[in-house]
């Protein structure tokens, strides 16, 4: 950001102020108002405003990559070569708006003050700035149109809201505002609010009483438009409702407030019966409605330059909060200010055609869009606080994550020696895991073999013994010894129905011996499975039933032989 262009001027004031004596040149070429910026900068300078109470800053031009933010790339390249026949009639560089030597710097110089402005009030330092060569509301993405070859204005709240959360754009231009609310319309955080006129064949020919916020999906808009022969009183009190309105439904951050000069009387190109007083009162409107609050004040129309910088010198002393002088001072242009030599305007004779019926209709239109931005900034402040809940939540998970993060990293520096090597403790901690995991491997070696089941065919007794043992159950027979019990070689079958009288069943044909015979007990329902076993105990019992038990026990041995499931076996033990 440039410095004050005066020492002098850098003492902490509250007012900037930007010019451009290039600019001055520079629009000497425009197709009308050649000379109205320096006609203006004459008598805002003789009147010594500047030296009292703004710091003063020369415009920096906006590069071609700053315009390109709003203005598409063919459009700003149609600037730099103004004599593409084909390019003029494409980006609307024809008629009001035809090209000429320079167009593209005007543009840049128009761009980069109203740019500039807008930093200065972002910063911080300054309550009020102000640039009367902006105020380029006409210009589209890719067209000139209505003598703007840049939408200034659009580069300027684009700045400003890289800073400010709400911006109110008012025009009290005598055309409407079409480009700035073309821009914005959609907008949750721009409220456009425009003062004209609005008839049959009027340019711009948009910014009708229907067009407001609520309509066709367009959200934060309000058009004023007033007939022609519009007076002080009838601007100022439809300004005054309006503002207030607008200053509580939307609680905007930041003003810029473009004073298009073609509503004052006697314009060429206008249809109202303004005076500097419409221009005054609606800057104090401003602060009255939304004190504290930064304000940027642009130009934009105006074609009768001497009224125009009657106009703009009076603002920039409101601006100050400084007294008007009463008659212009002596400069270069003195002579054009006759007879009166006054800042002040008179209104002509010319009717109001805003009857009180149209002004009652239009105040409550304009109501209604209030309502509507109302509820649409309710909706909006809603989705915004949810956003917020969500961000804190995100930033509560990610601290806890730190947090996590944070005590692993200690415990893991805790297991380490100054010189990098492992520490006393990781070695405890590596010995405990190597034990562990020996003892979970001594503790898998050492479950028991799943017990097999007993094959489907296998006969049960009365006594629930499995019969068809005999040292052969199926897949446990080992070089002739059984998993629980080993097997005489010299097992035979009984040469008679009855077993030996001999107890123990040690002795005698038919006896199958077997050292789990030891360890039946003599119980009847031993615990062993073996037909040995169970033959012992069988023959201890010694009572009248043993012959019918050991008819079960044989005719059991029988059938399962002759069933082939354990002949090999068999074979292999005898």
């Amino acid at each position: 950001m440039p410095a004050p262009s005066s020492p002098a001027l850098a003492g902490g004031r509250r007012h900037a102020f930007l010019r451009s004596a290039r600019y001055e040149e520079v629009s000497r070429s425009l197709p009308l108002n050649a000379e109205r910026a320096k006609v203006v900068q004459a008598l805002i300078d003789a009147s010594g405003v500047l030296d009292d109470a703004f710091d003063v800053f020369e415009v920096v031009p906006a590069s071609s990559r700053t315009m390109q933010l709003f203005h598409s790339r063919g459009f700003v390249d149609a600037l730099q070569t103004p004599g593409n026949a084909r390019l003029r009639e494409q980006y609307g560089l024809i008629d009001d708006c035809g090209p000429f030597s320079g167009v593209f710097e005007l543009a840049a110089l128009e761009a980069g003050g109203s740019v500039q402005a807008a930093q200065l009030l972002a910063g911080g330092g300054y309550d009020t700035a102000i640039w009367w060569g902006g105020g380029r509301h006409h210009a589209k993405t890719d067209a000139a149109a209505g003598f703007c070859y840049v939408n200034d204005v659009v580069l300027a709240i684009f700045e400003l809201l890289r800073t400010f959360e709400r911006v109110m754009y008012i025009d009290i231009d005598v055309h409407h505002g079409d480009g700035v609310e073309e821009a914005f319309c959609y907008s949750d955080q721009v409220l456009t609010c425009s003062f004209h006129h609005h008839a049959p064949l009027f340019f711009p020919g948009s910014g009708s009483l229907e067009d407001q916020a609520g309509a066709g999906g367009k959200r934060h808009i309000i058009n004023v438009p007033l007939h022609a022969g519009c007076s002080d009183e009838t601007f100022l009190k439809v300004y005054s409702h309006t503002i207030r309105g607008a200053a509580a439904s939307f609680v905007p951050s930041v003003i810029l407030l473009q004073c298009g000069a073609d509503a004052l009387v006697g314009d060429p190109l206008g249809e109202f019966n303004l005076t500097v007083k419409s221009y005054t009162g609606s800057l104090e409107e401003v602060r009255r409605a939304l004190p504290g609050v930064p304000v940027l004040l642009l130009g934009g129309g105006g074609y009768s330059q001497y009224n125009v910088a009657r106009a703009w010198a009076t603002l920039t002393y409101v601006a100050a909060e400084m007294t008007v002088p009463d008659m212009v001072p002596e400069h270069e242009f003195f002579e054009e200010y006759s007879p009166g030599y006054s800042f002040a305007l008179r209104c002509s004779y010319r009717p109001d055609r805003n009857l009180p019926a149209y002004i009652q209709h239009l105040c409550s239109t304009i109501d209604g869009a209030l309502s509507c931005i109302r509820g649409s900034q309710k909706s909006h402040a809603d989705s915004a606080s949810q956003d917020v809940r969500e961000k804190e939540e995100q930033r509560e998970d990610e601290e806890k994550e730190e947090e996590e993060e944070e005590g692993e990293e200690a415990a893991a520096a805790a297991t380490t020696t100054s010189d990098g090597g492992p520490s006393l403790a990781a070695g405890v901690q590596k010995n405990g895991r190597r034990r562990q995991e020996e003892e979970e491997e001594e503790a898998a070696e050492a479950e028991p073999e799943p017990e097999p089941v007993a094959p489907p065919n296998s006969v049960e007794g009365e006594e629930g013994l499995f019969i068809a043992e005999a040292g052969v159950r199926r897949g446990e027979v080992e070089a002739g010894r059984c998993s629980d019990g080993e097997v005489s070689t010299d097992m035979e079958l009984p040469h008679s129905e009855s077993p030996s009288s001999n107890s123990g069943g040690g002795g005698g044909e038919g006896v199958i011996k077997s050292k789990r015979s030891e360890r039946a007990g003599g119980a009847e329902h031993g615990t062993g499975s073996g037909l040995g076993g169970e033959g012992g105990a069988l023959m201890d019992d010694g009572g009248g039933g043993q012959k019918r038990k050991w008819e079960v026990v044989m005719e059991g041995a029988a059938e399962t032989l002759q069933r082939g499931l354990v002949v090999e076996e068999a074979v292999s033990l005898l």
